[in-house]
């Protein structure tokens, strides 16, 4: 899905996907953009509390059975344990993928690690193969007119061509760009306190996406780039979007 300038400002029902590495502002310019009309569709939200909902609760309740006060109780169905997931807190989500690691101070084995990170790849899939049905809802059921995809950082490292086609025939894909080195090497920093999705293969692409990096090449070669001035009085920080049409928007 490809824009001129006119066309976006134009554009009725704006549909859009917001790509960036990890902590970069996606989820934050997401809940600006609720402010003003816009469904906010997080896909970690949808992964933690469609698929891997039961995931997590199994994980939970294995560890409670091992202390014996909860496990009576857990046996006798006199209490239940449940999700708590927030769009603005995935605490849940971030506890079941876990850290590679000795389990002797918090990690997780080797083979436990790659079976969850399978979990959580498949569902991050499924979640953006939902794209299409929620910007449907968000319009006729819920009266939305602009549609945000907020996508895990990870997005990058699914190799699954098939969720990018998907995204780039129904949404406009911006990337959010980090314009400072020493703010990209922050969130490099603070990355590698966090959990990140890695293909089968453990390379993972770091601080940028590689299939947003062929867009962003592109859209800097372009001849015919153009600027919008825009801002978000809200809005901390400075963002640069380079999108697949060769439009620069910064606000």
């Amino acid at each position: 899905m490809k824009f001129t300038v006119g066309e976006f400002r134009n554009w009725k029902q704006k549909k859009v996907t917001l790509l960036g590495m990890s902590g970069v502002g996606k989820t934050y310019l997401s809940a600006l953009l609720r402010r003003y009309g816009w469904y906010h569709y997080s896909g970690d939200y949808r992964i933690g509390t469609r698929y891997l909902d039961e995931s997590i609760l199994d994980l939970i309740k294995e560890q409670a059975m091992q202390v014996p006060f909860l496990s009576e109780l857990l046996r006798n169905d006199w209490i239940y344990i449940r999700n708590n997931i927030k769009v603005s807190d995935l605490g849940p989500v971030l506890s079941f993928v876990g850290k590679l690691g000795d389990p002797e101070f918090g990690g997780v084995p080797l083979e436990d690690f790659q079976r969850r990170q399978a979990l959580y790849r498949d569902a991050e899939i499924a979640a953006m193969y939902d794209v299409p049905c929620f910007i449907d809802k968000a319009q006729k059921i819920y009266g939305y007119d602009h549609f945000v995809n907020d996508v895990g950082g990870s997005l990058c490292e699914l190799d699954e061509p098939g969720v990018i086609d998907l995204l780039v025939e129904h949404t406009l894909m911006l990337y959010i760009q980090v314009t400072d080195a020493d703010e990209e090497q922050k969130l490099i920093a603070r990355a590698a306190g966090r959990t990140t999705m890695c293909p089968p293969d453990g390379v993972c692409c770091g601080g940028r996406s590689r299939v947003v990096e062929g867009v962003a090449a592109s859209s800097r070669a372009s001849a015919g780039s153009r600027s919008i001035g825009s801002s978000v009085s809200a809005a901390s920080t400075q963002l640069s979007v380079i999108c697949t049409s060769s439009l620069r928007v910064t606000g």
